[in-house]
């Protein structure tokens, strides 16, 4: 159980409707006994998404309703998980209208939390084209397949399998991760800087490895730019690919 009288989480902003999203998000893995099965979307996930999307968020300068619009979308984003394993984001959008009734969410700021939730659960609203949607974007990709990446996929399948999902083979997950590494494509100048190289470094790794299981395998196709790349060095290809991505996103 958590303390959240003298918990040592941090609090993302000083907007008050931030302050009481984190109490609020707190309860609800405190309440919820299947937060035990979920080992990779739980609360030290949602921490390290909140981080992400303030330092991201900050380092573009948004706008302040922008700001807390992200922030909490990142809060109640995996909540969904704790009510309906198959159905989170219909969870996630009734927790966050829940602490809505309680907490008088500005209307604005409600509307973009709920569309930066939906960027993470559906394909098909990835045009999405808010500044706030756009960091929290990049802070999914660099939370999924930034420093932790690897930490973070064994997690994820981990957590599919304890909840009754498919078990696959070493050389199936490594090359879904290859795709999920060549889809995450980072749009804000500040992510791209700060995170581009270590996403980058993680495609080479990973290519490595799915050769190395299976000498023969046809491996997906690098973008352009990575293809005079020495393996774990990083130079300017790896940023010049992802400032190009930055430029047809705008």
């Amino acid at each position: 159980m958590i303390n959240t009288t003298n918990s040592p989480i941090p609090i993302s902003s000083t907007s008050a409707v931030l302050v009481d999203a984190r109490e609020h998000v707190l309860q609800l893995y405190n309440r919820h006994p299947i937060a035990q099965k979920l080992v990779f979307h739980n609360l030290k996930l949602t921490l390290q998404l909140v981080k992400y999307t303030t330092e991201i968020g900050q380092g573009e300068h948004l706008p302040p309703e922008e700001m807390d619009a992200a922030i909490l979308g990142a809060w109640f984003c995996f909540s969904g998980y704790l009510k309906s394993y198959d159905r989170p984001y219909e969870a996630s959008i009734e927790h966050l209208k829940n602490f809505h009734k309680t907490n008088a969410v500005n209307s604005a700021v409600l509307s973009r939390a709920e569309a930066v939730i939906r960027t993470y659960y559906s394909s098909e609203n990835r045009d999405d084209d808010t500044l706030a949607s756009a960091v929290f974007k990049d802070a999914i990709n660099v939370l999924f397949y930034g420093p932790d990446y690897k930490i973070a996929q064994n997690l994820l399948q981990y957590e599919i399998e304890l909840n009754g999902g498919e078990m696959v083979d070493r050389f199936t997950l490594q090359n879904n991760w290859l795709e999920g590494l060549l889809n995450a494509q980072l749009v804000t100048p500040f992510a791209i800087g700060q995170y581009g190289q270590v996403i980058s470094e993680n495609i080479l790794n990973t290519r490595k490895q799915v050769r190395k299981l299976d000498p023969e395998s046809q491996l997906k196709e690098v973008p352009e730019a990575f293809s005079q790349i020495e393996e774990g060095v990083p130079n300017r290809g790896i940023q010049s690919y992802f400032r190009s991505i930055y430029r047809v996103h705008i």
